[in-house]
């Protein structure tokens, strides 16, 4: 391939900021991303059949380009120009075709250590592997403590293997390993009693916490304590640690994300499964899901009970269990702009099955990090601004940091977090946004 001489997007620190010129209109696709790739670019170069360049185009924003490649929701295509006649261009899959196109082996070439400052990652997801790329490529020594066996975060414990394949996620992994040999990867060491934060700071000189949002947050209602009542997160990790459990013949899936999604699917999938339902408080106008997974839902004929809260979960008569539920009608809008679902008294009725899977949200959970006190109950206290905690050699991003999101939003915080790392070290006190 030609060899390019590309240097990270973290490492000039007299970059031009040119989005208040009038005459600065970047294309909607490519802003509309949060990592702003150069869609009008690769497309290009794909329609020349120029493949490697289309592949530098993409990589140079996205390290994960195989994953996004299937699994990205694609904030680019309802942007897309053509949406608005004869429908957005198919960005996420052209993506997709030039890594297959390419092949396993196609990486960019290596990157030198050039730096004696080091960083340690703490979690080996979309953020994590985004900031530890932008650092190895400007030639910091970067080492990834990761708590699995394997780098990719709940890209490998939480999408279902019908939608992303194991060699999907491979590629992505030992292409990024392969273009920064600085990068050294510690598996199987969590955050904790064996790893404390002053072991990080005492070996490195900043510490990046990536440590994502892994566990199922708490519905808050009565009986949800039940063994046959699981959280969605948890659920989707079993399974794709290679368990087949068989499951009662109903099963109910509450919430309306993404993780709902995955869930419901996957569930209809186990053995002794015949009937899966998921219970959404708003209307489908609400469904915070997107489309194209909601599509696959109904295409497995899952049904999608709409305008129902849950109350609480009793067991019935032959032990199975009984979920309490109420009709609601939508209200005024929240804080978050969504409309608040009213229950309607007299609405009291019954659901019954044998399994529940609760997919309402993630959180993060660090006794480590509690007591320091970086925790704010549910994610890693960090501002956003400057990606800082209070501590002045700690930084965090991903899901950990600021909640749930997508793959391509963990890591435009990944390359955030890079890019005040750098500036930190640089004594840069106000970089550039």
């Amino acid at each position: 391939m030609t060899e390019l001489r590309r240097t990270s997007i973290t490492a000039d620190p007299d970059l031009s900021d040119d989005t208040g010129n009038l005459h600065y209109v970047p294309a909607p696709c490519q802003t509309a991303c949060p990592v702003g790739t150069d869609v009008p670019s690769y497309i290009a170069h794909i329609w020349n059949e120029d493949y490697e360049q289309a592949f530098e185009a993409i990589t140079a924003t996205n390290p994960l380009s195989s994953i996004c490649g299937r699994v990205c929701d694609a904030p680019c295509e309802p942007a897309c120009r053509r949406e608005d006649s004869d429908g957005a261009i198919a960005i996420r899959n052209l993506k997709r075709f030039v890594m297959d196109a390419l092949g396993d082996d196609h990486a960019l070439p290596p990157v030198e250590v050039t730096q004696s400052k080091s960083i340690a990652v703490v979690g080996g997801g979309p953020a994590g592997l985004t900031a530890a790329q932008d650092l190895a490529e400007a030639g910091y020594p970067v080492h990834i403590y990761e708590a699995t066996d394997r780098l990719g975060g709940m890209v490998v414990w939480g999408i279902p293997r019908f939608r992303l394949p194991d060699g999907a996620i491979e590629q992505d992994v030992q292409r990024l390993l392969a273009h920064c040999p600085g990068i050294e990867v510690h598996y199987n060491t969590p955050l904790g009693t064996d790893l404390t934060l002053d072991d990080l700071k005492t070996r490195h000189d900043a510490v990046v916490l990536t440590i994502g949002a892994t566990q199922g947050k708490s519905m808050g209602m009565d009986g949800e304590a039940r063994n046959n009542v699981v959280d969605g997160v948890g659920f989707l990790k079993r399974i794709n640690m290679g368990e087949r459990p068989t499951l009662p013949e109903t099963v109910l899936v509450i919430g309306g994300g993404d993780v709902a999604m995955d869930a419901c699917r996957v569930a209809k999938r186990m053995p002794g499964v015949k009937d899966v339902k998921v219970v959404y408080r708003r209307g489908p106008d609400e469904l915070p899901a997107r489309r194209d997974e909601l599509k696959g839902a109904l295409a497995e004929n899952i049904d999608i009970v709409y305008n129902t809260q849950p109350v609480s979960v009793s067991e019935d008569a032959d032990g199975g269990l009984k979920l309490r539920c109420v009709k609601t009608a939508l209200g005024e809008p929240d804080d978050d702009g969504r409309r608040r679902p009213i229950t309607i008294e007299g609405s009291e009725h019954d659901l019954s099955c044998g399994l529940i899977i609760a997919a309402v949200g993630q959180k993060a959970e660090s006794a480590q990090l509690e007591s320091h006190d970086l925790m704010d109950w549910d994610r890693v206290k960090t501002e956003f601004a400057p990606m800082r905690t209070a501590d002045p050699m700690v930084f965090a991003a991903g899901d950990g940091a600021f909640g749930g999101s997508s793959i391509v939003e963990a890591m435009h915080h990944g390359h955030r977090a890079a890019y005040y790392v750098q500036a930190s070290f640089q004594g840069r006190e106000k970089p550039l946004p």
